[in-house]
């Protein structure tokens, strides 16, 4: 590929990638009571690191096809060299590698998956239960609210 296509392209990916914006300070008590509801969400989503459970699942399903693959790759080409075909020990021990790492990372993508959707409502609940029995958390040293918008010229004062 000519490297004068890798610029365009790698712009186009970096100017894709998204940050995730602060909050403002939580709302009031009392209405509406859909702003606390996305203040919460917004805080138990920071609690999880920004990620949902499916990346999670994701992630250690390839670890665990991946790790299996590879571990049995070579522990097949181990007891093949030995048996005097190292080539067909490998491909033997990574097709078992592969089945056994897929079986493996399935239970740990359930489990990864179940453990950020427990810190997501944890931390959901904590917020929810805050506003309804006490005063919301103060924000850290430093965290402000976003300066009000500019007055509209169409209504006079």
């Amino acid at each position: 590929m000519p490297r004068w296509t890798l610029v365009p392209l790698a712009l186009l990916l970096g100017s894709t990638a998204a940050l995730a914006q602060p909050y403002g300070p939580p709302p009031p008590y009392g209405p509406p009571p859909d702003s606390r509801d996305m203040f919460c969400r917004h805080q138990a989503a920071a609690a999880t690191g920004y990620t949902t459970p499916g990346e999670a699942a994701r992630q250690e399903q390839a670890n665990g096809t991946i790790g299996g693959t590879l571990a049995g790759g070579a522990l097949g080409a181990i007891i093949g060299g030995a048996a005097g075909n190292a080539g067909l020990g490998a491909a033997a021990g990574a097709g078992a590698g592969l089945i056994a790492g897929s079986s493996i990372g399935n239970q740990n993508a359930h489990e990864a998956a179940a453990e950020v959707r427990h810190r997501y409502d944890g931390a959901y609940y904590d917020c929810m239960n805050q506003a309804a029995n006490g005063p919301p958390p103060a924000p850290p040293p430093g965290y402000e609210a976003p300066p009000p918008p500019p007055p509209d010229e169409r209504y006079p004062r």
